[in-house]
């Protein structure tokens, strides 16, 4: 018997694509998906299971694609995951904090909750 691979939920990357088209434009997805070694307009369901290197090199790509370092790229995403896409996610499909942020990459830096939107 095998050992499993460590995998997380395309919810994460479905998050990351959204973050990166909407901040840093269509282009900057596309060269990070190119960069990660994945097909022009690859689509993660958010339920499915994704293989752990392959967010982990998304999400290196995606820093190289938008010329930010992986802590900026990391706290853009903890400021999209809070204020933009979990409040529009299935009630219940997210918690936090959520299995299988990327391994070597620096957690989300802590948020002023005053901003949140209702």
């Amino acid at each position: 018997m095998g050992r499993r691979r460590s995998q997380m939920k395309g919810t994460i990357v479905t998050c990351l694509s959204e973050l990166v088209e909407k901040r840093y434009g269509r282009k900057v997805w596309t060269e990070a998906l190119r960069l990660a070694g994945l097909r022009p307009g690859s689509i993660f369901l958010p339920s499915a299971d994704v293989d752990d290197a392959v967010v982990r090199n998304l999400f290196a790509a995606a820093a190289e694609a938008g010329h930010l370092t992986p802590t900026e790229l990391a706290e853009a995403f903890g400021d999209a995951w809070i204020n933009d896409y979990a409040p529009t996610a299935t009630p219940g499909a997210i918690s936090w904090p959520f299995r299988g942020w990327p391994t070597g990459w620096p957690a989300p830096a802590p948020v002023s909750y005053t901003h949140l939107r209702a």
